[in-house]
């Protein structure tokens, strides 16, 4: 593993209490968080590009992140 390297990570535990530990990070789908400082773009609507990653993001949580990022796809 390289210093800096972004990676996935698979948690035994619930999203839902990964988001209160971490305030700092921002649900874009029921079991998907992303630190907002790697956000590169969007990738069509259901989808953003958060360094080298593809993440999906719901119906439900687009306004939100559409907002915290003050940029639309």
């Amino acid at each position: 593993l390289q210093t800096g390297q972004i990676e996935k990570k698979l948690l035994r535990t619930s999203t839902q209490k990964m988001e209160g530990d971490l305030p700092a990070l921002v649900r874009t789908h029921r079991s998907y968080l992303i630190n907002p400082s790697h956000f590169i773009a969007w990738k069509g609507r259901k989808q953003l590009i958060v360094s080298k990653l593809e993440v999906p993001v719901s119906e439900n949580y687009r306004p939100l992140i559409e907002e915290r990022f003050l940029v639309r796809p």
